[in-house]
């Protein structure tokens, strides 16, 4: 694989539908799965392109550094708070 960064986005044939969920998005190898909640594909000219994804991951890991209970924490308050009965 060379150095440069590559989307690709394809349609799955196996499914008829027209919705976003049909689409095959991958990044290099990496296939964009479970936990995205969107993409966005930001192409003004004379800029280079801006790709943004919006996803929810199941696990963070960062080299000496645990995460994971801070964002359970946030998480936890912000239900107690009934910010999630809001939507």
């Amino acid at each position: 694989m060379s150095d440069k960064l590559i989307l690709k986005i394809s349609k799955n044939k196996e499914y008829e539908s027209t919705s976003s969920s049909t689409y095959d998005i991958y990044l290099n190898d990496w296939k964009l799965e479970r936990g995205v909640l969107g993409i966005n594909l930001d192409m003004q000219a004379p800029e280079r392109p801006l790709l943004t994804i919006e996803c929810h991951p199941d696990f963070i890991e960062i080299d000496d550094v645990d995460v994971e209970a801070v964002f359970k924490d946030a998480f936890e308050e912000k239900e107690k708070c009934g910010f999630y009965d809001r939507q």
